[in-house]
């Protein structure tokens, strides 16, 4: 098993209030629901960490993408022609 740490941290009163609400309605600890809040967050964070770093190496691969399609559909034109039994 992982090994835990404890942590301390304030919350307002209304950002507690619905943590226990919520703890109640799934019949769980506070610091279970924490754990899986803090999990979610750092996924969605790392995610979009990922969308970033692909929307910049496309952005830096748009400049060649047209020599490419080009290069590609003349290939594909010769190796048709090539291929095909006319």
């Amino acid at each position: 098993m992982e090994r835990t740490r404890d942590i301390h941290v304030s919350l307002p009163d209304t950002l507690l209030e619905s943590l226990d609400r919520v703890a109640r309605e799934r019949r769980v600890r506070r610091a279970q629901l924490v754990r899986e809040a803090v999990a979610g967050f750092l996924s969605r964070v790392e995610a979009e960490r990922v969308q970033r770093e692909m929307a910049d190496y496309v952005e830096a691969l748009a400049d060649h993408s047209e020599d490419f399609v080009a290069e590609t559909d003349a290939h594909t034109v010769h190796r048709l022609l090539r291929e095909t039994k006319w």
